[in-house]
């Protein structure tokens, strides 16, 4: 149900999350063959482009797609896929795909971007944003246009298993209901959060797709593409240890990463969303702020950025209540294993079972059950016991069984 949602598509089909559903598009490319993607890009397709596809053999090539001159440049023979994002993350730089999706045709090359528009070829949203609203689960669509692409997508998504759960679809299929109402509230708030940031002395530059966030061509594609400004604002203060304080000192944004969600949140990119690009290869400024409106009451959130800017400029004293770390660091590709292990007062405690013996892992199993008072002999360790369980218990099983049947047979 949620797949036929989208009628305007020759097929539609809902991934795990986002990024599986830009990982399945990636994979329609092949050793040898170029994507174009916009330089102002989400940290994570950043992450895919140039570690997974340039290691399957995949020439990745980024463009200020906003010039159309310089896109037209970049396409090769080799060019089978450009990828765009309007308005971008962060900058909220907008592209005309109408101009790019001309360029693209006339050199016989899809086109991947969102909104669903007649001349884009792929779309993919990430549901886990306003599809959902609430931030409880995780969820991509790829919507195709044309019925090659979609059976070929339809066979990566069978043969990978990265469709979406039964439950997952029927959360998004409930979000969609309120999905009009939630975005036209944080729209509205957006607004004002915008021009209260235009009128205060210590914001540097507000980017938004909106009046007074963009130069006047941008905002005139913008409003030929898109029925709306969206609630997502990225700003600058001139000073990185100023916006580390702005965003510690804030109470109802709460930080964290993504968007789209009831709640408001901010980030600092380039320490955490974007934080596993590299320094010299980012194109936004460290000190950059990224809002996502939610749909608290507007005032609420206005008097919020307010007090958390005087406290970053000293003019207000205040507790911090972010607990924003400016020490972000992106997570490990493999987290570590942490298993469980009995002291002597029945305490059991966290450990890295990298330093450990592999049958430590079963310690799980068995905690609580050593006795402080227990003799010498008696307190040994449960993991010289525990790996002989899986042994021993379907051998208990087989005896009780076994003379059950002799019983039955005499």
């Amino acid at each position: 149900m949620l797949e036929q949602a989208f009628p305007v598509a020759a097929a539609a089909f809902a991934f795990a999350s986002g990024m599986a559903a830009l990982h399945t598009v990636m994979r329609l490319l092949k050793h040898g063959d170029q994507v174009i993607a916009n330089e102002d890009i989400y940290g994570g397709m950043h992450r895919l482009l140039t570690q997974d596809c340039t290691n399957s053999g995949i020439d990745v090539k980024f463009v200020d797609t906003t010039d159309l001159n310089a896109l037209s440049k970049a396409i090769t023979p080799k060019t089978r896929l450009i990828h765009l994002e309007s308005p971008s993350n962060p900058r909220m730089r907008i592209t005309d795909m109408r101009g790019v999706c001309a360029i693209a045709h006339k050199s016989g090359l899809p086109s991947r971007a969102a909104p669903q528009r007649k001349c884009v070829d792929i779309v993919v949203h990430s549901a886990t944003k306003f599809f959902s609203g609430h931030a409880d689960c995780t969820g991509g669509l790829v919507c195709v246009r044309d019925p090659e692409l979609a059976h070929r997508v339809a066979f990566l998504q069978n043969a990978e298993g990265t469709a979406l759960a039964p439950f997952e679809c029927f959360l998004f299929l409930r979000g969609i209901k309120t999905m009009f109402l939630r975005v036209e509230r944080a729209q509205q708030s957006a607004r004002r959060v915008v021009n209260f940031l235009l009128r205060n002395p210590h914001i540097e530059k507000v980017l938004f797709p909106g009046p007074g966030g963009c130069d006047a061509t941008s905002l005139a594609i913008h409003c030929s593409q898109s029925k709306g400004s969206g609630s997502v604002i990225s700003f600058t203060t001139g000073s990185l240890d100023f916006s580390r304080r702005l965003v510690d000192a804030c109470k109802i944004f709460k930080t964290t990463v993504s968007f789209g969600s009831v709640n408001s949140l901010l980030e600092m990119p380039c320490t955490m969303s974007h934080a596993s690009i590299p320094a010299e290869k980012r194109t936004l400024p460290a000190d950059l702020i990224r809002l996502s409106v939610g749909i608290e009451d507007a005032q609420d959130l206005i008097l919020d950025l307010e007090q958390a800017i005087k406290v970053a400029a000293g003019e207000l004293s205040s507790t911090p209540h972010g607990g924003f770390d400016s020490e972000f660091q992106d997570l490990p590709v493999v987290p570590p294993m942490v298993d469980k292990t009995i002291q002597d007062d029945g305490v059991s405690t966290a450990a890295t079972s990298a330093t450990r013996a592999p049958s430590a892992r079963f310690n799980l199993f068995i905690q609580g059950e050593a006795s402080s008072d227990a003799s010498g002999d008696e307190e040994q360790s449960a993991a010289e016991f525990v790996p002989a369980m899986p042994l021993v218990l379907p051998l208990a099983v087989f005896a009780v069984c076994g003379l059950s049947l002799l019983r039955l047979l005499k």
